[in-house]
């Protein structure tokens, strides 16, 4: 099944929240940066050479005979302006997520939906920076930030698919690339995944000036047409978190029994209730090493929504996180989960308690 993103002329914080955010849906904004002097200006290479030719950026270079880019694929710094002499002519080079050189920032605007993104409680913040001369590839991933995508220059074919269809991605269960999966969304061999043929499919196509929102955990693809340029805007936000793993829960995409499922979803009919349980169970000795870490992280991740909106001290919950980080790492590296399961608790994890390695 294939379905379009909403696509918006406007939209509010308050609409934007509530409507995507918390919803953990994607929107596209038609236009939205299409006014910032980045947009009318960065088509032109000698305009940047000019500017920040002696910045440093990362090139990426596709080892890959689609031009596509992964963990492999090798990095080094590179002047911003020796890319510029050579991109062009080679689309193996490519500015893939790199930092942008501070000094183009004074040509990036503002819309309604990043003053909202940044006042987001976050974890963990960046803009990346992306330049390709044409046809490049990110195959099927997920990231597990939300990330405003503005293009500024080109277009860009951009697949995305629900958190909710996650084992029917086909993820590796490799340590090297567990967030990527080997379907091609384009060409997909349904012998060979043929769960594939039951995910949705939601497409957006970016023009220069479009703003797009992917939430975290979305699994997406992105092709470039043309000379390229795009920035991320990227944030890690607890409750963004909380709601990708509900999906999680109630799509059965958890190695956990059919009662404990359903032991879950009970938490979640009165969240509030599970929230203030919690905090009376944290006050008992030995309690928190009681809880699968599936529970675990579900319960005091509503007990740290709970306490956000009642607006109440949330340092219970950061130390409950920092006790149990020893038993969650020992029992994510016993050997009883894939790489898939591994990485995504890792990072579910991550904010919390500092654990991510695979």
């Amino acid at each position: 099944m294939q379905r379009e993103v909403p696509v918006l002329t406007s939209i509010t914080q308050t609409e934007f929240y509530q409507d995507y955010f918390l919803k953990n849906t994607p929107c596209l904004i038609r236009g939205a940066a299409k006014d910032w002097p980045a947009v009318k200006k960065w088509h032109s290479d000698e305009y940047l050479g000019k500017l920040a030719g002696n910045r440093k950026i990362f090139k990426t270079t596709s080892i890959r005979h689609d031009f596509g880019f992964n963990h492999q694929s090798p990095m080094e710094y590179m002047k911003f302006g020796e890319f510029l002499t050579h991109y062009q002519d080679n689309p193996q080079y490519y500015i893939n997520d790199s930092d942008i050189p501070s000094i183009l920032v004074q040509d990036m605007g503002n819309h309604e939906i990043l003053e909202g993104f940044n006042r987001l409680e976050h974890y963990h913040k960046r803009t990346g920076f992306f330049l390709g001369a044409g046809e490049q590839y990110a195959p099927l991933h997920y990231d597990d930030e939300e990330n405003i995508y503005v293009l500024i220059d080109g277009e860009k074919e951009f697949p995305l698919f629900d958190i909710a269809d996650f084992r029917k991605m086909y993820a590796y269960d490799h340590p090297d690339s567990p967030d990527f999966s080997p379907v091609d969304v384009n060409n997909v061999d349904y012998q060979t995944f043929p769960l594939f043929k039951e995910v949705t499919r939601y497409n957006a196509h970016l023009y220069p000036g479009d703003m797009l929102y992917v939430p975290g955990y979305w699994w997406h693809s992105v092709r470039s047409q043309g000379r390229n340029m795009a920035l991320s805007y990227v944030r890690t936000d607890r409750i963004s978190q909380l709601m990708a793993y509900i999906k999680l829960v109630k799509n059965d995409a958890l190695p956990i029994s059919e009662s404990d499922k359903q032991t879950m979803l009970t938490m979640l009919e009165d969240r509030e209730e599970t929230a203030i349980q919690t905090q009376q169970e944290l006050q008992i000795e030995g309690c928190l090493m009681e809880w699968n870490i599936f529970y675990l992280y579900l319960k005091l991740s509503l007990l740290y929504e709970y306490l956000k909106n009642k607006q109440q001290d949330i340092i219970p919950v950061e130390n409950a996180f920092k006790r149990v980080k020893p038993m969650v790492k020992s029992e994510l590296h016993s050997g009883k989960y894939s790489y898939p399961i591994l990485y995504l608790m890792q990072n579910f994890y991550r904010m919390n308690a500092g654990i991510f390695e695979v």
